[in-house]
């Protein structure tokens, strides 16, 4: 018997498994959970051919998707980015659409940090806390939005950037993930530098997570704080680039060269790790993935520009 279809399961009385063409073979001894998914409308089976050919239906095709725990999360966690986009949208429609589009190529970056810190809280791994400094501080709405949705911040998302409102349009500290003000570009990474350091010599467990932008890399400050991270051999730091393509005054090439970025940062002693795609799951993974490299610091550039396409 064969089944067209995508995951690979388990049977209670034999395995089954996928080939190249999608089919898996079922054993006899399954005839009767057979006929159970076929009633349920999850197979069709065809017995024109001395061996019935068993296909899954549309409807079970998307079960055996949702049985992939890693699909589910990962779909949820792309839906939890595209509604929070909607709400960035929202809220900034009521002051011009201050600062959008720095904050809505910075979305995905801030929910896959803010993603992980909460993660590592559940699962027990740091009783310390992480800090997160956003070296682009135009991008506090975007910031704002993310902590609004992991219960880190209690004020009303509609007051960002109203007079005597505590959410102004460049982040204002303190509160218990920001430490510094940021505003004035180039200094984030400096400062994420001293965080990092101290939390060396006191043996705390804390990651350092610095979020710049493409455009604040004219700063000279940055590549001096570049060459500090090396030396003191920071791998608390995890450094992620908005490569959005864009400043203030236009595209980033045309008014200072940046690339090629990885390279630079390879050159200044980073472990520098390049994604092509936004996409928060893939960025969270990644961030995953470099935090146990030791004795380096970390540097995440990720291809943001398609998010101005929305």
């Amino acid at each position: 018997m064969h089944v067209i279809g995508q995951n690979n399961f388990k049977h209670k009385q034999g395995s089954v498994g996928y080939d190249n063409r999608k089919f898996i073979s079922l054993e006899k001894e399954a005839t009767g959970d057979i006929e159970i998914l076929s009633s349920l409308g999850l197979i069709t089976i065809d017995n024109k051919y001395n061996t019935p050919d068993i296909r899954l239906s549309r409807l079970g095709q998307l079960v055996f998707e949702l049985l992939d725990e890693s699909k589910i999360y990962r779909s949820m966690f792309q839906l939890k980015s595209k509604l929070l986009k909607e709400k960035l949208e929202n809220v900034l429609s009521e002051i011009g659409n201050k600062h959008l589009a720095s904050s809505i190529t910075c979305i995905n970056i801030l929910l896959a940090i803010f993603e992980r810190i909460t993660k590592r809280h559940i699962d027990g791994n740091n009783g310390d806390e992480d800090v997160v400094i956003l070296s682009k501080g135009h991008a506090a709405p975007a910031l704002y939005v993310v902590m609004k949705e992991y219960g880190l911040l209690s004020h009303n998302l509609l007051n960002i950037g109203k007079i005597d409102s505590p959410l102004q349009t460049h982040v204002t500290a303190p509160n218990r993930y920001i430490k510094v003000s940021t505003g004035s570009l180039g200094q984030g990474l400096s400062i994420a530098n001293g965080i990092a350091l101290a939390a060396k010599m006191d043996n705390l467990n804390i990651d350092v997570y610095v979020v710049l932008g493409d455009g604040e890399l004219d700063e000279g400050q940055i590549w001096e704080a570049a060459l500090t991270s090396t030396t003191y051999k920071l791998d608390n730091i995890i450094g992620i680039i908005d490569r959005n393509n864009i400043q203030l005054n236009g595209y980033t090439e045309h008014i200072k060269r940046k690339e090629p970025l990885k390279n630079k940062w390879i050159a200044f002693g980073w472990h520098t790790t390049e994604l092509f795609d936004p996409d928060p799951y893939l960025l969270l993974e990644t961030i995953d993935e470099v935090s146990v490299i030791k004795d380096k610091p970390k540097m995440i550039i990720v291809r943001t520009e398609s998010e101005l396409k929305r």
